[in-house]
């Protein structure tokens, strides 16, 4: 709950300085017309990664130990991109998520001394899904004002692959080094919901939660984005134009073999600001 509040408040910080230079352009698309409307947009992604990788990792003589590395790394490098096609209440969507870190994970005691872990890790979502509007609303007034809900539903490919380097000394036994990789590539179903409100004549905030997994693919997989979208005041080829700025959360749980009682796999959370541009067609 910190965290999402930490994200509701920085959208918050970012809607009352977007508000404030606010014009009185328009917000949202033309009204719906009788065909195929499309949507593009690519994204900047500036994620922190935080929580555990337990690997297995084998020692001489075949024995498995499950060692825990504990990751903390902000200022990641991503990227995301969202495509959609609508018409009249139906939307179809295509999104893709990635990053990569690396970076020292904090591990507990092996072998009785303390140790050090290097983690290398790269994500990458792939979306596809189906959205129907259920709830639309748009006001008859001057200034024009509207808010729909969707309910969606998809398929998602999860690639999350991590290698742990271990290091350490081992007593009289002297410096050890071993590599481990657990690694993660499964198909979850997801379901979810995403709503739009237009706050101002240009400007709108759009919200989009799912969960998936449900032990098909990872045990668990949730996700929210949340964005500010503002309009432009140019128009090229009269294609409406706009610019987002938000958060976007994803917490992955995937689960592996036991080894010696213990869960190996990967339970990560990646948060971060997007910044992005888009075109209606």
């Amino acid at each position: 709950m910190r965290r999402l509040a930490e994200a509701l408040w920085a959208l918050g910080s970012v809607a009352m300085l977007v508000g404030g230079i606010a014009s009185s352009t328009e917000a949202e698309t033309e009204p719906e017309v009788d065909r195929w409307q499309f949507e593009l947009a690519p994204y900047v992604w500036i994620p922190k990664v935080d929580g555990r990788v337990t690997a297995g990792v084998r020692l001489p003589g075949g024995v498995a130990v499950p060692v825990t590395a504990t990751v903390n790394e902000s200022g990641l490098p991503g990227g995301s991109g969202h495509f959609e096609a609508r018409r009249h209440r139906l939307t179809l969507f295509l999104n893709a998520t990635g990053t990569s870190f690396e970076t020292v994970g904090h591990l507990a005691q092996v072998f009785g001394d303390a140790t050090t872990g290097q983690v290398n890790g790269d994500l990458a979502l792939v979306e596809v899904g189906t959205a129907y509007r259920v709830f639309e609303w748009r006001s008859s007034a001057r200034a024009p004002r509207s808010f729909w809900i969707e309910a969606l539903a998809g398929g998602r490919y999860v690639h999350l692959a991590n290698d742990v380097q271990v290091k350490g000394v081992a007593g009289s036994a002297g410096p050890f080094h071993f590599e481990a990789k657990v690694d993660a590539n499964v198909a979850d179903p997801f379901i979810g919901g995403r709503w739009s409100v237009a706050l101002l004549d240009n400007l709108a905030w759009l919200f989009s939660g799912d969960v998936g997994g449900f032990g098909a693919g990872t045990k668990r997989t949730w996700q929210i984005v949340s964005t500010l979208r503002y309009r432009l005041p140019w128009a090229p080829c009269s294609r409406p134009v706009w610019a987002s700025a938000g958060y976007h959360l994803i917490d992955l749980d995937e689960r592996g073999e036991k080894i010696f009682g213990r869960d190996t796999g990967i339970n990560l959370e990646f948060r971060g600001p997007i910044v992005g541009l888009g075109m209606q067609f």
